[in-house]
């Protein structure tokens, strides 16, 4: 541990400070110094998960970096708040951090400080249960159709293509499925054999040739949200309401039309996040 924070943990002041938090489950109002500071600390002294919730992404992302940079169980869960189609691959970037996170909520054993803004704290996702059952466990000696696994995957958020590039993609092509999983920084070739996984091994994206052999695979989902079909129907009998509506601008009913093909379509859908709320 960092010998200044050895030094810190032992004064009155964090002392007192930490009597305060354990008796109000919360401490506010500090600047960004203090909170990567206090967090640090709190996780170093205490047996749970810490969430520090800065005002906006901005102050987010600096306490994350500060954090991250003196320990390893650092995590962010960034939400875009000025996002524009201009910068989709930042948003994409922060997709990643989202799933990344929420991964080590699920699976991580060890406590975590987990950073995010105010906006990403009322962020809505799908229910954990839903979510985890959208979780794809693939091992060697597996059964499960190559068909039915890319529906599956394609089902949570990934994109079909001939050879894939980048995170979030895969491709089917006779016996062999590639995939870059989004929890992923190498991507994976699985071989079939009939119905059965024959072998999983790492897969170089600039020779497209596969390397290793290892025992199972865990897949994380690509979107956030999940819709069941009668949440769909839900969906479109409200935006068909909102479509009658004269009352509205046709740009708003623009977003609402976009909206519905959207929820017909593959993909991850975040711009549907914010119909969780009639629910």
């Amino acid at each position: 541990m960092n010998q200044y924070l050895k030094y810190v943990l032992k004064t009155n002041t964090f002392r007192n400070i930490l009597e305060k938090i354990e008796s109000t489950r919360e401490a506010s109002g500090v600047n960004r110094d203090v909170a990567s500071l206090l967090s640090l600390c709190l996780n170093e002294e205490g047996n749970k998960d810490l969430v520090v919730v800065a005002p906006n992404i901005y102050q987010a992302q600096k306490i994350y970096d500060e954090i991250s940079s003196l320990t390893e169980e650092a995590y962010f869960y960034p939400e875009d708040e000025f996002i524009s189609t201009e910068l989709l691959s930042e948003s994409i970037e922060f997709e990643l951090a989202r799933v990344n996170t929420l991964e080590a909520i699920f699976f991580g054993k060890k406590k975590k400080i987990i950073v995010t803004s105010l906006t990403g704290l009322l962020n809505k996702t799908a229910r954990k249960d839903v979510y985890k059952e959208n979780i794809i466990t693939l091992k060697k000696g597996g059964m499960i159709k190559p068909s039915t696994l890319i529906n599956k995957l394609i089902n949570s958020g990934y994109k079909r293509t001939y050879t894939i590039e980048k995170q979030g993609e895969v491709s089917l092509r006779g016996s062999i499925l590639d995939i870059f999983p989004i929890n992923a920084e190498r991507a994976f070739r699985i071989d079939y054999f009939g119905d059965e996984i024959d072998t999983i091994k790492f897969l170089d994206i600039e020779t497209q040739r596969s390397s290793g052999d290892i025992e199972s695979l865990t897949v994380m989902p690509a979107k956030e949200i999940f819709f069941s079909e009668t949440e769909k129907e839900t969906i479109r009998f409200y935006i068909n309401d909102r479509l009658e509506d004269n009352t509205i601008s046709d740009e708003t009913k623009k977003k609402f039309k976009k909206d519905l093909e959207e929820l017909d379509e593959f993909g991850r859908n975040t711009s549907l996040r914010k119909y969780l709320s009639i629910f």
